[in-house]
């Protein structure tokens, strides 16, 4: 029966029901893990094992998504991961490098271990320093305990392609060994890790200084390597005969005999960006109430009424020149929780959820020429709170269909804070094959006392004259605030604040139906405060109701854009990594819609695009257009990387 944790990590990962044949573990090798036989890796078992994973921070990001993400991977259907570990985030010590491999061996997942802070390195004191970093007692505590389970990927994409890298990993494997840990190493071509010569030069060399004779070699696919019939292989460099062919390097190390893994995949559509609105509707109303019908109103009863959607929108893209050959499945879910709190405390939570499937057929996935190479499955809209007024006396909101207004002698301004926590996961899939998968997790929080209620014009320049200054919340009289009496003022015609039919429908949460109506409603509203007519004007008709309502509600419309999108549509691993700008905010006219707001651009290149000499179609150049340490040369689209094509995430 399959075991759990440990014990499962080498029958229910693999599904070995029936087992394999084994192989006996070399007399030389002394270790309990994995090892090396020939060109190939074996488990603790003897069985041959092939490492399907990919990369996972634990060190730059957010601490809190980088420890989290661990507990997804098995969902992805990988059997290795390799761990970028530093100085820093959730590998800063022994004691919590030990921690992540320990959390992903319970997953049933083997840890490949790496310490990043060599990546493009080529001084021996870098390496010395990661290595002495592994040495630390309390590291080689865990790696002996866990030896049966990790493999020891020394250094990050370090050396130059010289005898210096031979000579320096082989003083590293020696050290290593001599401090005890016996555990299957892992080290990495060089030039970028990309080198092959690198390997098939001094490879056997590094691999007979170890007394363990346990070593396997990884290359990088990216800038230097073609596909078969590439022009231009073997003419950067007579000396290395790079870029070179994969199928001939390929061939050639297997026929010496070195172990390899092979890291990169290609020809795959993409996650790409996923964008969010939280739509915000706020407006206050005013109704006047009094005793008599030939008497002013005496009292002054306030409601203010708000609305939260979220809307999400997910896309896809085939960055490559062909159409996708297969068929594929698009699963998108989104799960969200939202707490409003104030002063008094939380006083309104929600939990919404959704999640849609889409289809695409073989062949009906057109590459990146095509506009619908942008795929948007479908916005989704997860309404937080409906239309409703808030009740200062209850401290919630309540249904607006009550008309529930209140006597608040003192007008008070409500203090609204929403804090919206998200979870989304992105799943594109063939049957049970990972295409690609994101999982996102992040918190929003909007003060929307701040942005709509404070006193300043959420339109700035934009508002019309005779509505600047109603949401005001100084206090000229010491009773109500400035930006009631000009509600009042508007609602009752004064002609030093005249607003047109149209800006009176795009600034208030009811709108008369024309000009005339317009008219009409603020001299019924005239009469009922007992005011004259305005200058020049007919004789008001009579109003014998003993409340009336305000003509001219004030209202806003805010949408917080947040915003995760692909620079290169092949690298997304965390929420850093796809979040280029805190969340945007806009304001809006009620009548004006509010989606696909910059700088979310779904069903179009991202905002930040940005591959070898810029974004494409843009005449904007940027410092690092042609940056060699934050581009890859001549890599304008995802058909420029020259690795294997259409290989679902596995390393052979």
């Amino acid at each position: 029966m399959a075991g759990t944790g440990k014990a499962a990590l080498f029958d229910s990962l693999e599904s070995r029901v029936l087992m394999a044949a084994t192989v006996a573990r070399p007399a030389y090798n002394t270790g309990t893990g994995f090892f090396v036989s020939g060109s190939k890796v074996y488990d603790a078992n003897g069985q041959e094992f092939v490492m399907r994973g990919f990369s996972q921070s634990a060190s730059w990001g957010n601490t809190i998504n980088n420890w989290s993400a661990l507990a997804e991977t098995p969902k992805t259907g990988a059997n290795v991961s390799r761990l970028a570990m530093s100085d820093f985030g959730i590998s800063y010590s022994p004691a919590s490098r030990a921690m992540v491999a320990d959390r992903m061996i319970a997953e049933g997942i083997v840890p490949v271990v790496e310490d990043h802070d060599t990546t493009n390195r080529k001084d021996v004191a870098s390496l010395n320093k990661v290595v002495d970093r592994w040495l630390n007692p309390a590291n080689v505590a865990w790696l002996k305990k866990d030896e049966k389970y990790v493999i020891l990927n020394i250094a990050n994409e370090w050396g130059p392609v010289t005898t210096v890298w031979r000579d320096a990993y082989v003083s590293a494997i020696k050290r290593i060994r001599a401090a005890g840990i016996k555990a299957l190493v892992m080290i990495d071509a060089a030039g970028y890790g990309q080198d092959i010569s690198s390997i098939k030069q001094w490879a056997k060399t590094i691999e007979a200084a170890d007394p363990q004779h346990n070593v396997v070699f990884s290359i990088h696919m990216y800038g230097f390597w073609r596909t078969s019939g590439a022009k231009d292989v073997g003419k950067w460099s007579a000396t290395t005969g790079a870029p070179w062919d994969i199928k001939t390097e390929l061939s050639s190390v297997q026929k010496s005999g070195i172990p390899l893994v092979v890291g990169a995949k290609k020809g795959f559509p993409n996650f790409n960006e996923f964008a969010m609105w939280s739509e915000f509707l706020v407006s206050r109303k005013l109704q006047l109430t009094r005793t008599a019908t030939n008497l002013p109103p005496n009292s002054t009863n306030l409601m203010y009424t708000l609305s939260i959607s979220n809307l999400f929108g997910v896309e896809l893209w085939n960055s490559y020149q062909a159409a996708y050959p297969r068929a594929t499945t698009i699963t998108i879910s989104n799960f969200t929780y939202g707490l409003l709190t104030n002063q008094l405390g939380l006083f309104y939570t929600n939990i919404s959820s959704s999640i849609v499937t889409s289809n695409v057929l073989a062949g009906a996935w057109p590459g990146r020429d095509n506009k619908f190479s942008f795929k948007v499955p479908q916005v989704l809209t997860n309404t937080f709170l409906t239309n409703s007024s808030y009740s200062f006396n209850s401290n919630k909101f309540v249904p607006i269909g009550l008309n529930q207004y209140e006597v608040e002698p003192n007008f008070p301004v409500p203090n609204w804070y929403l804090t919206l926590s998200n979870r989304m996961t992105c799943l594109i899939s063939e049957g049970t094959n990972i295409v690609d998968f994101v999982l996102l997790n992040d918190n929003l929080n909007v003060d929307l006392t701040s942005a709509l209620l404070s006193g300043k014009d959420p339109f700035g320049n934009q508002t019309p004259f005779g509505i600047r200054g109603v949401w005001e919340t100084n206090r000229p009289t010491g009773g109500p605030t400035a930006g009631v009496l000009l509600q009042l003022d508007i609602s009752s015609g004064e002609t030093f604040y005249a607003v047109s039919q149209q800006d009176w429908r795009e600034f208030s949460a009811g709108a008369p139906n024309s000009e005339n109506d317009k008219t009409n409603a603020m001299r019924g509203f005239r009469e009922f405060l007992k005011l004259p007519p305005n200058l020049g004007g007919s004789a008001l008709p009579p109003n014998n109701s003993l409340a009336m309502q305000a003509g001219f509600s004030p209202a806003a419309k805010m949408s917080v854009v947040s915003v995760w999108q692909a620079n290169d549509p092949l690298v997304h691993y965390h929420v850093d990594d796809l979040r280029f700008e805190p969340p945007t905010t806009n304001f809006f006219r009620v009548n004006q819609p509010a989606t696909n707001i910059a700088p979310a651009t779904l069903g179009d290149l991202n905002t930040r695009y940005s591959p070898w000499g810029g974004k494409p179609n843009s005449s904007a150049q940027l410092a690092n257009d042609y940056d060699l340490r934050v581009k890859d040369s001549s890599v304008m689209t995802s058909d420029d990387w020259h690795f294997p094509s259409n290989k679902l995430a596995t390393i052979v």
